[in-house]
């Protein structure tokens, strides 16, 4: 099975929306990976706060694609050579 990304760098796209994601939520009393992973594996997201319009900006985000680009982050941090 292959994901189709858009004409656009997936890890661009990535990368800059969870940056954008992560900060408002840093700034508030949450933990932002642990709200951010929860929204997309639990059945019953968390609350996302409106802080700098975070809630419109995780619909943006695809499993797949944090999936993806977590995946390659991770091989590429601990490629053996």
């Amino acid at each position: 099975m292959n994901f189709n990304f858009s004409h656009h760098s997936p890890e661009t796209n990535v990368n800059q929306l969870l940056i954008t994601l992560y900060h408002p939520l840093q700034q508030k009393p949450y933990n932002p990976i642990n709200q951010i992973l929860r929204y997309f594996l639990s059945p019953h997201p968390p609350y996302i706060p409106t802080h700098h319009h975070a809630p419109n900006l995780i619909p943006k985000l695809q499993p797949h694609q944090l999936i993806h680009q977590f995946l390659k982050s991770y091989l590429h941090t601990h490629k053996q050579t």
